[in-house]
């Protein structure tokens, strides 16, 4: 799949119509709604020195594996084709990256693609470092995913409608953020609902993507794999 958080969000794009059939409905109000996230534009806390760059090997132990996910997971292979997606607002360009497979920047390491639940639900997630900027690459993200609500993205020859809706999960690694998109394919009568958390630990940066098959209104899924791609970064970034 393509919305492979680093493959982006534009999963849309790739996943088999059966799968982006039994995906719609998500997007509950109260979603993930138990536990608070962190203040309103996150303030990193501050890092000892200068953040170093990860190697490629910790780029690698940073990325989820399928033992570290819970029972009923394998890994799966998606396409690699790049996505070029833009935005109809300026403001909102940021969000509509995360359907983009780079981060300008950045170095990408490792990339990981699996699926649950008798293939019904999509995980893809993305590793990337930077070599100075981690923190300006998120910083004001918050007041972004207020203002961009409603936009809609041009992507592989196609617009797609896009509602974003900020999810309250509690944070991961020295910043994290978390949000549901959802977006309509009219030209193909789909819809596809996505939950979406990057976090930054020091300079190295996750995205990730989890597509349920069902709805999850409770979002405690998500929550879980949140925590374990935010523990996996810290202990891949720190050793």
């Amino acid at each position: 799949m393509r919305i492979r958080i680093g493959r982006g969000t534009a999963v849309a794009l790739a996943v088999p119509a059966l799968l982006l059939t039994s995906a719609c409905g998500g997007g509950d109000d109260d979603k993930g709604a138990a536990k608070p996230d962190k203040s309103a534009d996150q303030q990193a806390q501050p890092e000892a020195a200068a953040a170093k760059t990860l190697t490629a090997e910790q780029m690698k132990a940073a990325t989820l594996t399928v033992a570290d996910l819970p029972s009923g997971w394998k890994e799966s292979t998606e396409p690699t084709e790049s996505t070029v997606a833009k935005a109809d607002k300026p403001e909102c360009q940021r969000i509509a990256s995360f359907m983009e497979d780079k981060i300008a920047g950045a170095t990408m390491g490792g990339s990981a693609d699996f699926e649950g639940n008798g293939g019904n639900d999509l995980l893809s997630e993305q590793v990337f470092t930077f070599e100075k900027g981690a923190e300006d690459h998120l910083k004001g993200f918050d007041g972004v995913l207020s203002a961009c609500t409603s936009f809609t993205v041009e992507s592989d020859g196609m617009k797609i409608p896009v509602k974003v809706q900020k999810l309250s999960v509690p944070a991961a690694g020295e910043e994290s953020y978390t949000f549901h998109m959802s977006m309509d394919l009219p030209e193909i009568q789909m819809k596809l609902e996505t939950d979406v958390a990057v976090i930054r630990q020091g300079a190295a940066l996750a995205r990730m993507a989890y597509v349920p098959g069902k709805a999850d209104a409770s979002g405690k899924a998500f929550e879980d794999l949140v925590k374990r791609a935010g523990d996996k970064l810290v202990k891949g970034a720190q050793g």
